[in-house]
């Protein structure tokens, strides 16, 4: 007995360890990656995220100020990365490695639970191996990428923490505890770590379903007097199921979900046909994830119908075996059937009717966990005098995957990186090319950027945030009439960004020394969003120069405390503290401009406009002569 106890600690410690190594092999430098995509309106431009104290209202507005109120703690953990570290990427980075890390240790756990209770044949050493090889295969799998190194994908790592921590705390208590009382309390704690999990992603809702999922699994391996488990469990499951879809739709479900179809370009019947080929999609690039077939944003064909194309047909039979297989397996398979259960049920939400985009590969994390459960024991199995050469080759595929999951991670280093790799594996894709352009011109290649956002335009000519990057490339470029040509095309196109387009104009007025229409611009913005940096700095910049120098470095002051540098920043708020005569202050911000871009004419022009005002002739002349 005591042999076998330190034969499971020494499993253990040594699945830790390989854990630990794979995982910063991995993605330990992804650290100083960007925030790309949806990171920017999430967290980024997410001014409820600016905790600079931790006081109640700053942690309540930071948890209930994101794009989806429900996800609380999901951004109030965002708004904590802030309070600690302001936009360093490291930080956030950094959390979402310890998430993934957490989380395969509770895949390992659950694993060696669930073959307790449905492979009893095993023995512990055995039942530790497979459930190290399960965890860590699935730890090092490619694909997870897509919700570890993406940082804004922590709601669906998150939500997978606490729906794992949650069915782990509810088979404590079901099978580990006798005392009555500390049952309670670890039900008690199932039931909170399940809602925490919901207030990550909506995707928890599931969670119920699993575990009568579980409990009916349970109840054939059970006498029928044990079966007012699964009774309770199927009513409270029910309960909770259909009080979140009233509370996250309304009164009227399906009302609310087809309007949510009127901005996409498929319809409710399209997306149902098509989201069970791309469930087997999910599975090929689940179990074959070469970095070259996996992407960011796939270009997945449409279904029409059943046979349009005839892939739909094989698609929804098998479905439909997979489920006559989990009901078939129930009795003599109940791992099998559990697990078949577990990837189809926690796809369902977002493989179905919700009108969501098609694919994304982070859809995956939670429903993969335990994929290859089943696999490695019947490999274990099968071939169990070969066992050591089995691990061997279990072993070799752990690597192989790492490897791939660090050569997919290089695709992360930068957003043009990631961007380029989009448009190289969906030619077809406007976005890819919209958000390639916006990333190029955000890495100073504003021609480059022009061009493929050209290519954005043939593939789509009513993309509003084309025109809108355009607009501000020609802005940058000094080509103001064309800029507001572009602008103004913007706001007619579909999904206009009223915020961003007005706070371009305004920036386009300002240069052009059109001060009181791009007050009239920033004005409009901020009306809609008080706290939009850019149409800020416009503010102040069109104030000073309108004669209020005293609020136009209030408003300057206020963004270099949020975080803003920008050169145009302190250039307008040195020409400020000029007008009131502090001279000193205004050297001083000049310089910090010009730290920023050393080659900005302007900055260095009006530095030489102060130098001269203390009488320095030399530094004046010489910087005066920079920006001529």
């Amino acid at each position: 007995m005591i042999r076998d106890d330190l034969q499971k600690n020494k499993i253990i410690i040594f699945f830790i360890l390989s854990l630990a190594v794979l995982t910063w092999a991995i993605y330990g430098k992804i650290l100083n990656y960007p925030f790309v995509f949806d990171d920017l309106p999430n967290i980024v431009e997410n001014h409820y995220l600016r905790i600079n104290e931790l006081s109640i209202h700053s942690i309540v507005a930071a948890a209930t100020g994101g794009t989806d109120a429900g996800r609380f703690l999901a951004y109030l953990s965002f708004g904590l990365n802030y309070y600690l570290d302001a936009y360093n990427p490291a930080g956030y980075h950094l959390l979402n490695i310890i998430i993934h890390f957490l989380n395969a240790l509770l895949v390992f756990d659950l694993a060696k639970r669930l073959l307790v209770i449905f492979s009893d044949r095993h023995s512990s050493s055995t039942i530790q191996y497979i459930a190290l090889f399960t965890a860590l295969i699935w730890a090092v799998n490619p694909m997870q990428t897509n919700a570890v190194t993406y940082v804004v994908q922590r709601m669906t790592s998150m939500m997978t923490l606490f729906f794992l921590l949650s069915f782990d705390l509810y088979m404590i208590a079901r099978f580990s505890i006798a005392q009555v009382a500390k049952r309670r309390l670890f039900y008690l704690l199932t039931i909170c770590s399940g809602l925490a999990a919901f207030g990550c992603k909506q995707n928890a809702v599931m969670l119920p379903v699993m575990i009568i999922a579980f409990e009916w699994l349970l109840s054939y391996r059970s006498a029928r007097k044990n079966n007012i488990h699964l009774l309770v469990c199927s009513l409270v499951g029910m309960v909770i199921v259909v009080g979140a879809v009233f509370w996250y739709t309304g009164t009227n479900p399906l009302a609310t979900i087809m309007a949510g179809y009127q901005d996409r370009n498929f319809t409710m019947t399209q997306r149902l046909w098509t989201e069970s080929r791309v469930i087997f999609f999910y599975l090929s690039l689940y179990f074959l994830p070469l970095p070259g077939r996996l992407n960011l944003n796939h270009d997945f064909m449409l279904s029409n119908g059943l046979l349009d194309p005839v892939q739909t047909l094989f698609a929804v039979a098998g479905i439909i075996l997979a489920g006559v297989a989990a009901f078939a397996l129930r009795k003599k398979k109940p791992l099998y059937s559990f697990v078949i259960l577990w990837f189809f049920g926690n796809l369902i939400l977002e493989s179905s009717i919700i009108p969501l985009e098609l694919v994304y590969e982070y859809r995956v994390y939670l429903p993969s966990v335990f994929l290859f459960l089943p696999i490695v024991e019947f490999l274990h199995d099968r071939f169990l005098e070969h066992r050591k050469v089995l691990y061997m080759l279990f072993s070799t595929l752990i690597i192989v995957s790492a490897v791939f999951s660090w050569q997919r991670n290089e695709v992360w280093s930068s957003k043009v990186n990631l961007w380029s790799d989009v448009v190289s594996k969906s030619p077809n894709l406007a976005r890819g090319y919209e958000n390639l352009g916006l990333a190029l011109t955000l890495a100073g290649k504003p021609k480059e950027a022009e061009r493929v956002l050209f290519k954005s335009l043939a593939l789509d000519s009513h993309d509003s945030n084309v025109y809108l990057n355009l607009g501000n490339i020609y802005g940058d470029r000094g080509d103001y009439k064309k800029s507001l040509h572009f602008l103004n095309k913007a706001l007619v196109e579909k999904r206009p960004d009223f915020v961003k387009i007005h706070a371009a104009m305004s920036k386009v007025f300002w240069h052009m020394g059109r001060y009181n229409q791009a007050l009239s611009e920033a004005d409009f913005v901020l009306h809609i969003n008080p706290y939009f940096s850019a149409a800020r700095m416009s503010k102040g910049i069109a104030l000073a120069h309108l004669g209020q120098a005293a609020a136009a470095i209030k408003i300057f002051s206020t963004l270099e405390k949020e975080g803003v540098k920008d050169v145009d920043l302190y250039n307008n708020w040195g020409c400020a503290a000029y007008q009131l005569g502090r001279v000193d202050e205004a050297i001083m911000l000049f310089k910090k401009g010009l730290k920023l871009d050393p080659e900005h004419k302007e900055s260095h022009y009006n530095l030489g406009i102060a130098y001269g005002a203390k009488g320095m002739v030399k530094k004046a002349r010489r910087e005066m002569a920079l920006g001529m």
